[in-house]
């Protein structure tokens, strides 16, 4: 019998699949109807993993249909959070029949916890549910293939929540892509640009790394420009699994981040997309220029915690919303950064435009105590230059160490610290014969074995030098409300130093300078 397959991206008006007939939609390509979907009783029509199905009028399907998703590898015990891209009787245990029955769950509010899931009901329409992988799944690496059979569902569907956000309370709400194609993130914030922030939260964790966080994010681009194609509308930020895509495929679940007094999330035929993934979902392919860098802690179990630090004109050194962006606490490891009268700890934050003398509060947090590594990574804008420098000042230490030269390896016990780590800027001020034209209010050189500071506006309390490696070469007794400060820098062999200049206003600023031994 004839058995037509689609290995492009084809296009018609409306499909029936009559009484004997097969369709199959193969692994990278599309079908675009305009019209409904229609398939006899003992007609077979299967959406390949990979594949798309898209519709554009707001009409009725018939008939039933499979879709075949694949995760990417996986462990025995790890989960999965799905949502089906069908209609009809499909139950949770028929979807997953060996999974065990207690390990099925779905996201409750206003509680904001996970509960088991009734298995012998069909998908809620834009729900997405926690499922553990089959119980027979291997312990190693192994691709999880699920098969949706259903109605392929179509049109405008709005999903709501019990009740509005108010301030935490309702503040995530779990929903999944309800169509066999995927979704466009760009239009799917757009449509809903009343109703969230527009922060999403994917779920990937490998199971038994408990220093991990099981959340990648993606949070709004406050350097968006919308008249321009290539400007990212998204910034990334990773949980060590995460895949950084525009896309959200078939079949996938995940949280968002609701406005406040918001309550449902509207899914249309207009954000559907015929492209799953590949080049053609990466956010842009202009060069990036804002001033934003990450930072990674990590430990000798593979526990890994990221954070973004961005200085845009866009935001405010206090919470905005839909850019400054809450971690989700359930890992073991943290590190993410504070904001002023906020009590959530953030793994993105955006910052008013860029000022050296701007400090970041830190919040670490282990529940194993042993040697971890923070790293710069990902700069961008000044921080990708020479001249701007992101420190780590370690103040149980007293360690002032540039993570722009090197990544910086410390202990620590267990613990949840709010006030060890910081934070701060060093733009280069470079020290020769004589000292360089400088619009900051405190210029600091070196000059015939001296380090000279002068301070244009603020009194001069302290002055500490270190080298790159944080540690401390030299420093001034306390000082009272002088503007000028000379300092010998006897045995201080030639040389970049950190000079961290403290004000009698309790400000810190930190110039790197060079020395020549003299």
């Amino acid at each position: 019998p004839f058995q037509p397959e689609i290995t492009t991206h084809a296009q018609a008006y409306s499909l029936t699949v009559d009484t004997g007939g097969s369709l199959v939609v193969k692994n990278g390509s599309s079908l675009t109807l305009q019209g409904a979907v229609s398939v006899a009783a003992d007609g077979f029509m299967l959406i390949e993993n990979g594949a798309n199905l898209v519709q554009v009028q707001n009409v009725s399907n018939s008939g039933s249909i499979r879709v075949q998703k694949s995760t990417r590898s996986l462990l025995r015990l790890d989960y999965v959070i799905w949502s089906s891209p069908v209609s009809g009787s499909q139950t949770l245990k028929q979807f997953s029949p060996q999974t065990l029955d207690n390990r099925f769950y779905a996201h409750q509010l206003p509680s904001n916890t996970w509960v088991e899931a009734n298995t012998q009901l069909p998908f809620a329409p834009a729900k997405g549910y926690m499922i553990r992988v089959p119980n027979t799944h291997p312990t190693t690496p192994t691709v999880w293939t699920g098969q949706f059979v259903g109605t392929p569902q179509n049109g405008t569907l709005t999903v709501s929540m019990p009740a509005p956000r108010n301030n935490n309370q309702n503040r995530y709400f779990l929903v999944g892509n309800p169509y066999p194609s995927a979704l466009d993130m760009k239009q799917f914030l757009d449509i809903n640009a009343a109703n969230i922030t527009g922060v999403y939260y994917f779920y990937r964790k490998t199971n038994g790394v408990a220093g991990r966080s099981g959340y990648f994010i993606k949070s709004k681009n406050p350097n968006y420009n919308p008249n321009d194609p290539t400007s990212p509308r998204f910034l990334f930020t990773n949980n060590g699994e995460g895949i950084d895509q525009n896309v959200i495929p078939s079949g996938q679940g995940f949280f968002v981040e609701m406005a406040q007094g918001a309550s449902q999330i509207v899914f249309t035929n207009a954000m559907r997309v015929a492209v799953e993934s590949g080049v053609l979902n990466r956010d842009g392919d202009s060069e990036d220029t804002s001033n934003r860098y990450t930072l990674n802690v990590t430990d000798a179990q593979g526990g890994f915690s990221q954070i973004q630090v961005g200085h845009y004109e866009a935001t405010t050194a206090a919470y905005d919303s839909g850019y400054d962006t809450p971690a989700f606490e359930d890992s073991s490891l943290l590190l993410g950064s504070l904001i002023a009268n906020q009590t959530e700890t953030f793994a993105v934050q955006a910052l008013d435009a860029f000022d050296a003398s701007v400090t970041v509060p830190l919040r670490f947090k282990t529940q194993t105590a042993g040697t971890f590594t923070l790293t710069l990574a990902d700069v961008s804008g000044l921080f990708a230059q020479d001249g701007t420098q992101v420190m780590l000042e370690d103040l149980t230490s007293g360690v002032l160490h540039s993570l722009t030269e090197a990544p910086f390896v410390f202990t620590s016990e267990v613990g949840d610290f709010t006030s060890r780590f910081r934070i701060v800027y060093q733009q280069t001020t470079l020290g020769l014969e004589n000292p360089i034209a400088s619009t900051s209010p405190i210029l600091a050189y070196a000059q015939e074995g001296n380090l000279y500071v002068k301070s244009s506006q603020e009194s001069i309390r302290a002055i500490a030098v270190y080298n790159l490696q944080g540690q401390l070469l030299t420093q001034t007794q306390p000082l009272t409300e002088i503007a000028n400060v000379q300092l010998p820098l006897n045995n201080v062999q030639s040389q970049l130093v950190l000079v961290q200049v403290q004000t009698v206003e309790g400000s810190v600023k930190t110039h790197k300078v060079w020395v020549n031994s003299f």
